[in-house]
């Protein structure tokens, strides 16, 4: 409501000709204390299961391996790598 009765907010949407935003002032950019990567190994089963009258399941995925990596940035003994395999790795 702020925004429709002010000209105060005003927000930029990109357009076809302006569609790129760019960082110009890295003087003021922070470092992350800690940065989380994580992934899952799937299996992917054949099967033809008719779900609804428009979108058939061809495969199925079955997770067997989950994994993180926690960095940090300011002490490396923070930093740890996990991975767990079996059939209730998504527990």
């Amino acid at each position: 409501m702020f925004c429709q009765n002010s000209n105060k907010c005003h927000i930029d949407v990109p357009d076809e000709n302006n569609k790129y935003i760019f960082f110009k002032n890295y003087k003021h950019k922070e470092k992350v204390p800690f940065v989380l990567y994580a992934d899952f190994e799937c299996l992917l089963t054949k099967q033809n299961e008719q779900l609804s009258n428009k979108i058939t399941s061809y495969q199925k995925h079955i997770p067997y391996n989950c994994a993180y990596y926690l960095h940090c940035s300011f002490d490396e003994t923070i930093s740890k790598f996990e991975s767990y395999r079996g059939k209730d790795c998504v527990d």
